[in-house]
């Protein structure tokens, strides 16, 4: 079964620090409160439809915004004979507010400009404090002759099980599998000794230090005493987001996120490396904004000093509600 994290090599990419060695990164930010919420805004986890927090909903509502579109779009190799490069589209997604709230998705899938899928994700009621929220999914196949390896691993819904003061149980299912996901809201059970008394794991279990909104690890145990690393985040003091490992396989990209002198996050940059910190390869992205809202994410290759030539971009459309 698809596993409940970020598929890291195909849209995270890529920054050439180590953890010790943050370069290129902002001094000490302010923190304030913006419209994205940057530490969940990455294409896969837009998948993941149990946990709709990728925005601020106080800000959107104080921004009388009821709805946003993402449009994301990989552009193809250069023409030599045009010299222009064309998008291929691969995601539109639409968001629907209702003061603040996220209360309906579109969410379509595209393969070479074709729309191939659709989810169509509803949700009845508001968000708990964690950001929960189970959605009702309807995927609706656009094009047969490829939406049969589109459908159903294009979303993820987890159930709430178990709520108390130590630990929040979720779970995950298909056909294939079942995976439990603990935030362990406690921190005395931040150890391997009180993790194996509590739980009696084993790898089918993710555990998280924190919550669905906050957390600073997610892991499986190898052998009841090994982390098997997913991911990693890094804050400030004042609780601002300072960067994030995804670890796959025998890869660990590194996101560490750039902001201006008001805490605005202007850019990340992404570093691709082997499981031993090995550099192998990193992309800057730049946020635009316009009237204090982003409208664009832009990523560039290392190679593309100039940033001359994006290989993907991030388009972001608002429409207000009508007075």
């Amino acid at each position: 079964m698809k596993q409940f994290y970020p598929v890291i090599i195909a849209f995270l990419l890529l920054s050439c620090s180590n953890k010790s060695e943050d370069t290129h990164e902002s001094p000490f930010p302010v923190y304030k409160e913006y419209l994205i919420n940057w530490s969940e805004f990455y294409i896969d986890n837009f998948k993941n439809y149990s946990f709709p927090i990728w925005f601020h909903a106080d800000v959107l509502d104080s921004l009388n915004i009821e709805s946003i579109r993402l449009e994301v779009n990989n552009f193809t190799e250069l023409d030599t004979l045009s010299n222009k490069r064309g998008p291929s589209r691969r995601h539109v997604i639409d968001f629907q507010m209702v003061n603040g709230g996220i209360k309906q998705i579109n969410h379509t899938f595209f393969n070479l400009d074709i729309p191939i899928l659709e989810n169509k994700v509803v949700y009845k009621k508001t968000a708990d404090s964690f950001g929960y929220n189970l959605p009702r999914i309807t995927e609706k196949p656009l094009y047969t002759l490829q939406s049969s390896s589109f459908k159903s691993k294009e979303s993820r819904v987890v159930k709430l099980i178990k709520l108390s003061e130590d630990y929040l149980k979720y779970v995950e299912s298909d056909n294939f599998d079942i995976k439990e996901h603990i935030y362990l809201i406690n921190e005395e059970l931040w150890t391997i000794p009180h993790i194996d008394n509590y739980f009696k794991p084993d790898e089918s279990i993710i555990f998280y230090y924190g919550t669905p909104k906050k957390f600073i690890e997610a892991f499986t145990l190898k052998d009841l005493v090994k982390k098997d690393q997913i991911e990693e985040r890094e804050y400030y003091e004042n609780g601002v987001i300072r960067q994030q490992f995804f670890h796959s396989q025998n890869f660990v990209t590194q996101r560490v996120f750039q902001y201006d002198s008001i805490g605005k996050c202007v850019g990340f940059i992404d570093s691709l490396k082997t499981s031993d910190l090995d550099f192998i390869h990193f992309t800057k992205s730049e946020i635009l904004y316009k009237d204090n809202k982003p409208v664009s994410i832009l990523y560039f290759n290392e190679e593309d000093v100039e940033k001359y030539l994006p290989f993907q971009e991030i388009k972001i459309f608002y429409t207000k509600k009508e007075k």
